[in-house]
């Protein structure tokens, strides 16, 4: 994912739940609180053809949106865990999504794409890349783009190459689904 010569995705099977709760809820019963939920966002582009991704201005508008929902600037994400999955155009829709999201600031947040190391899974991919999202603040830790080897001529991502700790308090996660349905979600320490 991510990778100038993309190989094309690895379909998986997989599943995960998070439970959400409200704070004060969690506080009372004693239950440790992860993380919390700044803001989600999803839109719809109409567009979209039925097994495509959005287009990248729409796919941005999601991102764009969960930031201005939680009133969050560009440099204060740490970290985004991005849905790429390794197809060019999907690939290419949250990558320029991201970077029209965070303009000159595109290269302050690392990036991974959980699917790299995980496969499509399809519905389940963006439970998993919250989860994914959800370790890596725990742990403090930043996992790498499984099978990105140099980025795509004019991307100023910075796509993490290997495990390494990371100061992790907010954290992008984007989803992009086919036929148009894009969302994010800004988890917050």
């Amino acid at each position: 994912p991510l990778d100038a010569h993309p190989d094309g995705c690895i379909p998986a099977e997989g599943a995960a739940y998070v439970v959400v709760e409200a704070e004060s809820h969690a506080r009372e019963r004693g239950a440790t609180v992860h993380a919390r939920i700044a803001a989600a966002t999803r839109t719809f582009d109409p567009l979209a053809e039925p097994l495509e991704p959005s287009d990248p201005a729409e796919a941005g508008r999601a991102m764009q949106a969960v930031l201005g929902a939680a009133g969050y600037l560009q440099n204060q994400v740490d970290h985004v865990a991005s849905c790429a999955d390794g197809r060019a155009n999907r690939d290419a829709s949250d990558a320029v999504g991201l970077t029209r999201t965070f303009g000159r600031h595109v290269y302050y947040a690392s990036v991974t794409a959980p699917a790299g190391a995980l496969g499509q899974t399809l519905a389940a991919s963006g439970p998993l890349a919250l989860t994914y999202a959800l370790e890596a603040m725990r742990r403090q830790q930043v996992a790498p783009a499984a099978g990105f080897r140099e980025p795509p001529e004019r991307s100023d991502l910075s796509v993490v190459r290997e495990t390494r700790e990371e100061r992790l308090d907010c954290v992008l996660v984007t989803s992009l689904g086919l036929g148009g349905s894009n969302a994010s979600v800004l988890l917050q320490r």
